[in-house]
């Protein structure tokens, strides 16, 4: 994952924002050799999630979750790319995206080559 993500940062503004719900992130961010941003503890997620997002300036920005804090991000977001990954996807997060993929490693892959997203967003 870590050459997917050099790769991406190679392209684009990288990050990594996380309520940190296994506890794992710390080991994640060690794999990674990239640090997260930590939502603060104490709930609404998912408008922290969507306030940052617009803070960055939507319009430019890319959004990926899987989760249900996810979607309101997933909807601010220029593009939103809900996974399904392991954990599976909230039902309301598919709604929410523009695209949806199979896991973290198909949804960089849609930016690290954007052709592959002009043909799924083609009308």
């Amino acid at each position: 994952m870590e050459p997917l993500i050099a790769q991406l940062r190679g392209k684009l503004e990288v990050r990594l924002l996380t309520a940190d719900t296994h506890g794992k992130q710390a080991e994640v961010d060690r794999q990674l050799k990239f640090t997260a941003e930590r939502l603060k503890s104490g709930g609404h997620e998912r408008e922290q999630k969507a306030d940052y997002i617009r803070a960055l300036g939507a319009q430019k920005v890319v959004a990926i979750g899987n989760g249900a804090n996810d979607v309101d991000m997933l909807k601010a977001a220029a593009l939103g790319i809900a996974i399904i990954g392991h954990e599976g996807a909230a039902f309301e997060v598919l709604s929410a995206a523009d695209v949806v993929t199979h896991n973290i490693f198909d949804a960089i892959g849609l930016l690290l080559y954007p052709k592959r997203l002009i043909a799924t967003l083609r009308r």
